[in-house]
């Protein structure tokens, strides 16, 4: 066992690393320019033909198309600057390459995690801000999704440093170490490069036949509108809402350990607004989400806890990887078992939103600004 360690940490290669770097060159320099290519089918191509999960599909394909990039660059710049003998910009694109793959591979594992976090039990707890929840969708990304972002740090960096801190750490690379970051840089980009090129290509023929019978459906129905979402896209449009909501403090009544397994409560028992009901995502593109407001002692207080809210809700939505681009939220009190008075309604759409967001208003001016609203007489 000490002797294999010893062969791992000083590794006797045959060749030079100019060498390798003289045959890497091309190799990699190709491989670069077909993964552009491949990207580029992908963005302007392929995905044109996802109606469920585009937007999530493209934020997975570009985090981990920008690892592949920064390998492929990498190991590109490295072949050069060894092919002239250059190990000092050999080692600062080293370093630079550790910090940049290092990100890039957490913002990947990010990026799966969101999609774990959508389809399962696991959440992002409320209150959390942009780094902790960040860190917590990398946490809910699982075991195997944390090896897929580690393996490549360990054999491209943590291992070529090993190996170049034999006699002691030091921030220039040896040949070893410059040979071992070609090798396995290069290594993972061709393992890479099979899944962003081959199953793109097949994905498309998958897509073109299912054209084909959408083609027959939309003979057989004109009068369809053009957005046209069925239940499945839906569904996981409506997962993603829920998502936001929770992000920001606001969940399902049912979900309250004080008033699961009855319907015997009203809006005393709440001390902020709950969902009456899961949030309904229509065929057309639109949501419409119906939320129970705790009881205040003033109506003034009722009217500022809608148009917080209100700001909070579309803000989220509007901010969200959701296809939605189209709300309603309607607030109501509940004051027994099946009475429920209505107190308000907003409506308004993505664009109305970022655009207002973009303008520093108070609470109460960006609710102004919004295209549809309404206060009963009571909190007007």
């Amino acid at each position: 066992m000490t002797d294999f360690l010893a062969q791992i940490r000083d590794p006797n290669f045959t060749f030079t690393v100019r060498d390798l770097g003289s045959f890497l060159l091309p190799v990699t320099a190709s491989l670069l320019g077909l993964v552009y290519a491949g990207l580029i089918y992908w963005f302007q191509g392929a995905l044109e033909k996802l109606t469920h999960s585009r937007t999530f599909l493209e934020d997975i394909l570009a985090a981990h198309g920008k690892v592949l990039l920064d390998f492929l660059a990498f190991a590109s710049l490295l072949s050069l600057f060894a092919y002239f003998d250059l190990r000092l910009l050999g080692s600062i694109t080293f370093w630079a390459f550790a910090t940049i793959v290092t990100v890039d591979l957490l913002r990947a594992t990010a990026e799966r995690g969101y999609f774990v976090t959508l389809f399962s039990d696991k959440s992002i707890p409320e209150g959390y801000g942009k780094f902790r929840a960040f860190f917590r969708k990398i946490r809910n990304a699982g075991p195997v999704h944390w090896w897929a972002a580690g393996a490549p740090l360990l054999l491209t960096v943590v291992y070529p440093v090993w190996v170049n801190s034999k006699g002691g750490f030091q921030w220039t690379l040896s040949d070893r170490a410059l040979s071992i970051t070609l090798l396995t840089t290069t290594g993972l980009s061709l393992l890479h490069v099979r899944s962003l090129l081959l199953e793109a290509i097949e994905a498309r023929k998958a897509f073109a036949e299912r054209l084909e019978s959408s083609d027959q459906e939309r003979l057989q129905n004109l009068e369809r509108p053009e957005t046209y979402w069925d239940s499945s896209k839906r569904a996981i449009e409506c997962k993603v809402l829920i998502e936001r909501l929770s992000s920001i403090g606001m969940k399902m009544w049912t979900d309250l350990p004080d008033l699961a397994g009855t319907d015997d409560w009203d809006s005393t028992k709440i001390e902020k607004p709950v969902l009456k009901d899961l949030p309904v995502v229509n065929d057309d593109g639109s949501c419409h989400i119906n939320v129970v407001l705790p009881l205040f002692a003033s109506d003034a207080e009722t009217r500022d806890c809608i148009i917080k809210w209100g700001r909070r809700i579309l803000e989220v939505f509007a901010g969200s990887k959701s296809s939605v681009s189209r709300y309603a939220l309607s607030f109501f009190r509940k004051d027994g078992p099946s009475e429920f008075p209505h107190f308000g309604m907003i409506r308004a759409t993505k664009s109305d939103v970022l655009r207002n967001l973009n303008k520093n208003l108070s609470d109460r001016d960006f609710i102004k600004a919004m295209p549809g609203k309404f206060l009963s007489a009571g909190v007007a």
